[in-house]
């Protein structure tokens, strides 16, 4: 259980950084934020702990960034669902003379 304990003092930071919507540019966002090198393909948890990512001061960088990408995510499901909506919609095209009453 104390392993367990260990971990919820993270989950913040480990909520953030699992924001849907979190792209590439986000993480270059919160490299720069943070003035730090990140890689995400060698990035852990232990190597974002001793980087102290999880200081307050860092966690406000990437809670804006987190919540920007999270906000430009609801964005792009709503335009996709809009055009998915538009691809089912079909017109009918009547020529004006046929309301011509003359």
């Amino acid at each position: 259980m104390e392993g367990l304990a260990y971990f919820r003092n993270y989950m913040p930071m480990i909520k953030m950084l699992r924001t849907k919507g979190l792209e590439g540019g986000h993480w270059s966002s919160i490299a720069v934020g943070l003035k730090m090198r990140l890689d995400r393909a060698k990035m852990n948890l232990f190597g974002m702990i001793a980087k102290g990512m999880d200081k307050q001061d860092n966690l406000d960088v990437i809670k804006g960034i987190s919540d920007q990408a999270a906000r430009e995510n609801s964005v792009k499901q709503a335009l996709e669902n809009l055009e998915q909506e538009a691809k089912e919609i079909e017109f009918e095209f009547v020529y004006a003379s046929e309301f011509d009453s003359t």
